[in-house]
Formats: structure tokens, sequence, C-alpha cells
């Protein structure tokens, strides 16, 4: 069992936390958050120091996972991913025991696979990553990195998402799409070509990240 390092402590944390104690892979040592709040508990877990102690954790051998969470704006998590990335470190990648990953896939380091998720045969996930509660990544999908796919997402087949996007609870791509990098599909959309060839994202539209 590894020892790691959580940085963040917010939702997203009690989130990631559930799917690391599931799948006990693991050894939490304590999370990284704001100077104010060290020294507090975290779900039975102490808040050990702030994002500055990355490189002493670094020589620890601890191991790293981003818990901040993303929907606008992905820079802080791709930021501290950085950050630890110069500072030597490595970041694990928990599965949830209830997640499905296809031994003919590939899931980029530091990224989460929630509860109820599923990455299919030949599908490609970036590093960095959050693949929700009950997401669908099918066969051949590609999702850059920095992504988070919220919860219920289904990605059908071959569909293409850019990196540093966000794509809301209950999206449906079809199958084949391809949305570019640093987007925000809102919750509930349905993302599809016309057929004269003209992306469409309904009801709302897409939007473009900070």
């Amino acid at each position: 069992m590894e020892d790691l390092i959580l940085i963040g402590a917010g939702g997203h944390a009690k989130a990631c936390i559930d799917v690391i104690e599931a799948q006990g892979a693991y050894r939490i040592r304590g999370l990284l958050d704001r100077p104010e709040r060290v020294g507090e508990m975290f779900l039975g877990y102490p808040l050990v120091g702030t994002d500055q102690e990355i490189e002493a954790h670094v020589g620890l051998g601890h191991l790293f996972l981003v818990t901040l969470g993303q929907i606008l704006n992905p820079e802080p998590r791709a930021q501290l991913y950085g950050r630890i990335k110069a500072a030597g470190g490595k970041l694990a990648t928990p599965v949830s025991p209830w997640a499905r990953v296809s031994p003919h896939a590939w899931v980029g380091e530091g990224t989460i696979v929630m509860h109820q998720s599923m990455v299919g045969p030949g599908a490609k996930v970036g590093v960095n990553c959050i693949l929700n509660s009950g997401a669908l990544v099918e066969h051949d999908c590609v999702v850059g990195d920095f992504c988070h796919l919220s919860t219920g997402v289904i990605l059908n087949g071959a569909v293409k998402v850019g990196g540093k996007s966000f794509v809301g609870s209950r999206s449906v791509y079809e199958q084949g799409i391809e949305t570019p990098d640093q987007v925000v599909i809102p919750m509930g959309s349905v993302v599809y070509v016309t057929q004269s060839g003209l992306l469409k994202v309904h009801p709302i539209g897409m939007r473009y990240g900070q």
C-alpha cells in the first residue's frame, strides 16, 4: 500500500476519499489546503499543510492526487499537477472497485475513475482527469488532459473531447463527435452533428472555459 497526499479539501475531495478507501490501494497520509485550515480533520484525515509543502512530501516518497474540483476553470488543477511533476513527484491513479477500465484502454496518471464509471477498449483518457460517478467512455474515445466528465456523462464510440474541458452531468455525445480544447458543455446537453455537418450542443450551446 502506497502513501498518498491529497491536494484540496472540499466536496470533490470527499468523493475521492470514498473511492480511495473502497479501492484499498493507497494509505491517505493527509491533505494540503489553505493555511488557516492546517490542523483540521477532514473525514478522519489531518490537514497537514499547504501546497507550498509539495516538495517536502515528494522527498518523503509520497504519491499525490489533486482533489480540487473543476468546472469552469481547469487551470488550478493543471497548475498543481505541473508543480508536482516539476518537483519530481508522482501521482496516483485511483480506480473504484465498482468501475470498469478495459485492459485495452489507457488512463493517464493523476486521473480518478469513480464509482460505476466505465472506460472501454481502445479508449485513451489523459492525465489529471476526473471521470465522475457513472461516466461512460466508450470504445476508441479520446479524452484530453485535465478534463472533468461529470456524473452520468455518456461518450459514445470514437468521441474526442479536447483538453481542459468540462462536460456537465448527463450530457450525451453522438458517436464520432469531436469538441475542441477548453470547452464547457452544460448539464444535460446532447452533442451531435446535423445533416449539414454542423456541430450542435442542444439545448443551451457550448461555451469556452476560462
